[in-house]
């Protein structure tokens, strides 16, 4: 009787617990030209209080995701994430922190702008041999699209070095490929 009465006693003294919850994130529809320049967390943390045995009971158990809708978000520059947001706990179980509790959300405009392609020479040609004239691009521009703080910094697109070690007379055709972009860049057809 002894032991059971101090199981019961202990089993309804309140713990503490912290447990990683995660974020599901409702984003605008892709007509939309704005993008998201915030990184989502994938989870957050979330302190919860309650007895011990409903905290036991949460051992292992995912609670659903935190659904964060920035469709409507995409005017607030701070989106809050509250207890009453997190669901799927014992009843009695109270959520009392979450870190980080709010998202400093930072939206900008998506624009396309058109930048030339540049293209460098590497190595030397065949001795006795000169080049004649610059390299020909084609196509000699191409469209960047992304958020206006970094499409609007770009200066060139560059291709891959065009290597003339060791080229005779003539006239030589290559394909190069173009650089990766920068992040949240795409480079387009011109």
């Amino acid at each position: 009787f002894a032991l059971g009465f101090y199981a019961f006693i202990h089993s309804a003294q309140n713990a503490q617990r912290t447990i990683q919850v995660a974020i599901i994130a409702d984003m605008p529809p892709a007509t939309v030209p704005r993008q998201l320049m915030t990184e989502i967390p994938e989870t957050v943390s979330v302190t919860v209080t309650g007895s011990r045995t409903q905290l036991d009971a949460l051992r292992g158990k995912l609670l659903d995701p935190i659904p964060l809708n920035l469709r409507a978000a995409q005017n607030v520059d701070d989106l809050r994430i509250t207890g009453d947001m997190i669901t799927g706990l014992p009843l009695g179980v109270k959520v009392t922190r979450i870190i980080p509790s709010s998202l400093a959300i930072r939206w900008e405009a998506l624009i396309q702008r058109s930048v030339d392609v540049q293209v460098a020479i590497t190595g030397r040609t065949a001795e006795g041999m000169e080049m004649e004239g610059s390299v020909q691009v084609s196509p000699q521009k191409i469209m960047a699209s992304g958020p206006t703080s970094a499409v609007s910094v770009l200066q060139v697109a560059r291709a891959a070095a065009f290597d003339v070690n060791g080229l005779v007379e003539g006239t030589y055709k290559r394909p190069l490929a173009l650089e990766s972009p920068p992040r949240n860049v795409k480079w387009d057809a011109a």
